[in-house]
């Protein structure tokens, strides 16, 4: 771009931490098979993002912590213990580890309650991955 550049800003080190807390709640079906071969499962969160940007070159620290949100996330979970029967056998009676699961999702995020926050709703996103049940 044409931007100007300073060039004491070029080598600022700068940190930038961004923290999600969350309260969730999920129902999940698993009781439709004698075995959880397939799990489907609704979601809710309710949540708060905490910026810290932290500029190490002149030691000053700027934080922001966005208002109250929520989100609404639905999948399924398919069980992976048929793939190693007997390591899966032999991590319930090591480790009590009861299911391992491949998790598919949908999640969509809702504004929060603070007019000033920038805009976060969004479509569903799509996400994957594995979930251990002990």
């Amino acid at each position: 771009d044409n931007r100007s550049v300073d060039a004491a800003l070029i080598n600022e080190e700068r940190s930038l931490t961004i923290e999600k807390k969350a309260v969730s709640a999920q129902w999940q079906l698993d009781a439709l098979m004698k075995e959880p071969y397939f799990v489907p499962y609704v979601g809710f969160s309710y949540w708060q993002i905490g910026l810290t940007e932290e500029n190490l070159t002149t030691k000053t620290v700027g934080t922001y912590d966005t208002g109250y949100g929520t989100s609404l996330t639905a999948g399924f979970l398919i069980q992976l213990n048929w793939i190693e029967p007997e390591t899966s056998k032999l991590a319930y009676l090591n480790q009590g580890l009861e299911n391992t699961y491949l998790d598919v999702f949908w999640t969509q995020y809702q504004n929060t309650d603070n007019e000033l926050d920038p805009a976060l709703e969004n479509d569903f996103n799509f996400g994957v991955g594995l979930r251990v049940e002990f």
